[in-house]
């Protein structure tokens, strides 16, 4: 699943143009040029149902966008992108059919002073046939 996120956002040119297709999975190298994105699993669900035909998996993603520029305005424009490219998308992942994908909350931007950059959270919830 994380390289079907990250080439999903990368195949997006206006969000891959503005981060420099810059997306990691936990945490971006030293020295990263911002504006980049790390995410990822909140959770990983097993769901059972009566049929283990009707299974599914229910994952929570959490993408973080990391900017240094000295307004919001960044943070906020990646985050509106990042949601164009997630938010009710279809995903493509091994011979699992999806079933959602859909944003559940955000959080700021937030000023991080000791390392001199906003951070913004988006968590989406992916769910997938097995």
């Amino acid at each position: 699943l994380q390289n079907t996120i990250r080439r999903t956002a990368n195949a997006n040119s206006v969000l891959s143009t503005v981060i420099s297709s810059d997306i990691y999975f936990e945490r971006a190298p030293d020295n990263t040029t911002s504006p980049y994105i790390t995410f990822h699993f909140i959770s990983e669900v097993p769901v059972r149902c009566f049929r283990s035909a009707d299974d599914w998996e229910d994952y929570m993603v959490q993408f973080s966008i990391f900017s240094n520029s000295s307004s919001t305005s960044e943070s906020n424009t990646i985050k509106s992108d990042l949601d164009l490219v997630f938010d009710r998308s279809t995903l493509t992942y091994a011979t699992k059919t999806q079933i959602a994908c859909h944003r559940e909350g955000s959080t700021g931007p937030t000023w991080l002073g000791e390392d001199d950059m906003y951070m913004t959270t988006l968590t989406y919830r992916i769910q997938f046939n097995k």
